[in-house]
Order: structure tokens, then C-alpha cells, then sequence
């Protein structure tokens, strides 16, 4: 229990301390879970690249030929 200002002004000024903190290690995880969506997000890219070029290589030419009976 706090029974003094010096004692409430000590308390106050460590719990600052613990916020800045924990600021500070979220503001690192921030940092670090946007260069994983960024990296994840070029690698999505380039996986719906690549499946495109599958998918026209076994659709593509032989698919849009027109039938000369119809």
C-alpha cells in the first residue's frame, strides 16, 4: 500500500518504465511480423505466378483451338 507521494511517485515512475518496455519489445514484434507478411505475401506472389504458367501449359493452346467441325 502506498503511504507516502515520494513512495506513489516511485511506483509511478517504475510502472513507466514497464510500459516503455513493453512498447518497446511490441513495437519489435511489429516490425518483425510485417516483414514476415511482406515475405510471405512475395512468396504468395510468385506461387500464383507459377501455378498460372502450369495451369496455360496444360490448358492453354490445346483448350482455346477452335474445333473446325463446329
Amino acid at each position: 500500500m502506498i503511504s507516502t507521494l515520494p513512495q506513489a511517485l516511485e511506483l509511478l515512475a517504475q510502472k513507466d518504465v514497464q510500459i516503455s518496455e513493453l512498447t518497446a519489445q511490441k513495437d519489435v514484434q511489429i516490425g518483425e511480423l510485417s516483414r514476415k507478411i511482406e515475405s510471405l505475401q512475395r512468396q504468395l506472389t510468385t506461387l500464383q505466378h507459377q501455378m498460372e504458367q502450369m495451369l496455360r501449359r496444360l490448358y492453354g493452346r490445346k483448350s482455346e483451338r477452335l474445333n473446325p467441325n463446329q
